[in-house]
């Protein structure tokens, strides 16, 4: 059994159950006996006329009932007429009968037509609006695209200048750290400096005439603080 789904296709039929084939798009279809893949083509498309390719007989599923029909219908007094004598009239009667039938099979055959034009027309506009559906989509995908790009390169923009940032500041601490400690130093021999003048002048007042080796004490233990700060 083959199967393929969609217009056009093959849809779940076998060589014991002849297809029927759409006569507006070519899908291939079981028919109403089997699985009704062609009577269920119809209902989702609405391509209502299938061919069965054995008998060339041509069904109208709106209409539920074979084309080829609607003639006998329509000179059903014929054909009784036609059975019963087994040859048609002759004369005048004959000759009316044969123009009325001609008529008549000429009609349907330009509805049929005129039906098959308007259910390809319909078929192809249902393909046609398919295919702006997926150019739509396809665009919008192409655009979607360009903006993913777009956004990446922006990105590896944007990680650039961070890094390029980063580096700039961690520049500008260190800078900041060895200036902080050259304040530190600083405010700590300025410290130093008026500790060692407070002490030098307690020496000095401590000492009326002094003795002359406690200032030069001082003044060394001063110079070697200073030593140990520089």
């Amino acid at each position: 059994e083959r199967s393929m789904q969609g217009g056009g296709g093959w849809e779940g039929w076998s060589e014991s159950d002849p297809p029927w084939i759409c006569l507006v798009c070519g899908h291939i279809g079981c028919g109403r006996f089997q699985n009704s893949h062609a009577v269920r083509h119809y209902e989702r498309t609405g391509h209502r006329f299938s061919l069965f390719p054995k008998s060339e007989a041509i069904w109208d599923y709106a209409g539920d009932g074979y084309v080829h029909r609607l003639l006998r219908h329509k000179t059903r007094g014929f054909e009784q007429r036609y059975v019963a004598t087994g040859e048609l009239e002759g004369g005048a009667a004959g000759a009316a009968t044969a123009v009325k039938l001609k008529a008549i099979s000429g009609h349907y055959n330009h509805l049929l037509k005129v039906l098959l034009r308007q259910q390809q027309q319909q078929y192809m506009k249902e393909v046609e609006a398919v295919h702006a559906c997926r150019r739509a989509v396809e665009e919008a995908v192409e655009e979607e695209r360009k903006k993913s790009a777009e956004l990446k390169e922006e990105l590896h923009r944007v990680e650039k200048l961070t890094r390029i940032a980063n580096k700039k500041n961690s520049s500008t601490q260190s800078k900041i750290a060895k200036e902080t400690e050259q304040v530190r130093f600083l405010q700590t021999l300025n410290d130093t400096l008026i500790k060692g003048q407070k002490e030098a002048k307690d020496v000095g007042e401590g000492t009326s005439g002094g003795t002359g080796g406690r200032r030069e004490t001082a003044a060394q233990d001063y110079e070697k603080k200073i030593g140990r700060l520089r």
